[in-house]
């Protein structure tokens, strides 16, 4: 995001819409429910977004020539449970829903209620994708020589173990590089 920001505090653009203006195909669906779609259609997904991002990085680096050496990584998520997720988010604060410009007692009391009975739902919607009330379910990497490898597991532990094993590998193989 900062080298496609230009160094642009706060800059955001989605992997989506970069891949589109490089003349890529983008995203082949939402990540928002990869966890409920059966492994072919998660595989389609997770590969599209490794491809994707490889072409987006292969951009990158031809501009600022950043390393040709890359793993590219995407991990992919799932919510918690509902309890965990409460847990995390604490009670309802209703000095957190934004009013803007209503005086109006009522609508001010009518917008917070909606917001009030909204809460645990609007929760659970986004679970899948805020970090704090997600784990990992999938992650999927495209080494340097086009290999793609896809791991899949509900529990997190192992998914991250192996995850630190390929960083560990990569870096690695560059620090090894950087001697020869």
């Amino acid at each position: 995001m900062e080298l496609i920001g230009a160094g642009e505090w706060g800059y955001r653009f989605s992997l989506d819409k970069f891949a589109k203006t490089l003349g890529i195909d983008g995203k082949n669906g939402s990540g928002k429910d990869f966890w409920k779609a059966s492994r072919p259609d998660q595989e389609a997904y997770l590969e599209n977004d490794l491809v994707m991002t490889k072409h987006c990085y292969n951009a990158l680096d031809k501009a600022y020539d950043i390393s040709e050496s890359v793993t590219i990584f995407d991990m992919e998520t799932r919510p918690r449970s509902i309890d965990e997720i409460m847990h995390i988010a604490g009670e309802f604060d209703e000095s957190s829903v934004k009013v803007g410009n209503l005086k109006d007692p009522d609508k001010i009391a009518e917008k917070i209620e909606n917001a009030r009975e909204s809460y645990e739902q609007d929760l659970i919607d986004k679970a899948g994708l805020k970090a704090e009330h997600a784990q990992p379910c999938a992650i999927g990497y495209i080494h340097e020589d086009g290999v793609i490898e896809m791991d899949f597991n509900d529990d997190p532990v192992p998914l991250l173990k192996r995850f630190w094993e390929v960083i560990e590998s990569v870096a690695y193989q560059q620090a090894e590089e950087i001697r020869i």
